[in-house]
């Protein structure tokens, strides 16, 4: 963390109480740190938008939480920076601010999974998934990518550049889209469709993905440069991206033991819930 800079912090939430809240903002020990809570549940549920996104991958208004940040924040924010909440920030994460995005809209890191659905064959005894091939095939010619998917890039860790965005779109427009089409991924298609042509991609190292079905996408990949960037991005991992079941204190993840998880039980001796974390942790193994 850079003492230079004051760490603006707005985590997007909508049933944390008021006790969680205040133990988070108590534990900030740093005094160039700040931490408020922002709602999102009214400005999504009440939207037609959000009833009629039957097929969504998640049932929670925070599906849609990307798509609010421009609406949500003033027009001081000029370039703010994103994180999913299944994340480990190991590295200070200040530098995204000053990379040379220019007129690019966001920054971020290539998608392995899709990428490795997409470009692949059956080899090294890997059966390929038809089914999710299959859809993730229409999604990209939805989005206009099957001629360069290399530029399809995973939403939870952005650097967004709010003064070029709101050029072109709001928030409203963005919503909008949601019920055009059932996506695939919804905040992060949407976000995939209206940013081509405008993204700045990010090292691997800035959302290093784990998991077995990462790892059994990027086996199937032929693209080799984007294999070795990524098995590269492991030796230095500067943000640990624990999508899905993956995180360590999860049933499937316990099963089948999440790579870098050392990382997150470090982090988690730090914070005020490692106690129901480690309870948790050991009452899924009994069950088992």
């Amino acid at each position: 963390m850079n003492p230079d800079y004051k760490y603006d912090i707005i985590a997007l939430v909508t049933d944390m109480d008021s006790i969680s809240q205040s133990l988070l903002v108590d534990n900030m020990k740093a005094k160039n740190i700040s931490l408020r809570f922002i709602n999102v549940s009214e400005s999504i549920i009440k939207r037609d938008e959000y009833q009629q996104s039957n097929s969504c991958t998640s049932d929670s208004p925070l599906t849609f939480g990307r798509l609010l940040i421009e609406g949500l924040l003033s027009f001081e924010y000029k370039k703010i920076i994103y994180l999913d909440s299944d994340l480990v920030i190991n590295a200070d994460v200040s530098p995204l601010l000053s990379i040379p995005m220019e007129d690019k809209w966001v920054a971020a890191v290539r998608d392995v999974v899709i990428i490795g659905l997409f470009e692949n064959s059956p080899h090294n005894g890997m059966e390929v998934n038809k089914i999710a091939r299959e859809q993730v095939t229409n999604e990209l010619q939805v989005l206009g990518l099957t001629e360069d998917v290399l530029n399809y890039f995973n939403a939870g860790v952005l650097v967004m550049n709010l003064e070029a965005f709101r050029e072109f779109y709001t928030s409203d427009n963005l919503l909008d889209l949601v019920k055009t089409r059932s996506w695939l991924y919804y905040d992060q298609s949407i976000l995939n469709k209206v940013c081509l042509d405008h993204v700045y991609l990010l090292d691997h190292v800035w959302n290093y993905f784990v998991g077995s079905f990462f790892e059994q996408s990027l086996a199937m990949c032929t693209l080799e440069a984007i294999c070795d960037a990524y098995k590269k991005a492991r030796k230095n991992p500067k943000i640990i991206h624990y999508a899905g079941a993956s995180v360590p204190c999860r049933p499937k993840s316990i099963e089948a033991g999440t790579d870098l998880s050392e990382y997150f039980w470090k982090y988690a001796r730090a914070s005020v819930w490692y106690e129901d974390l480690l309870a948790d942790y050991i009452r899924l193994h009994k069950q088992e």
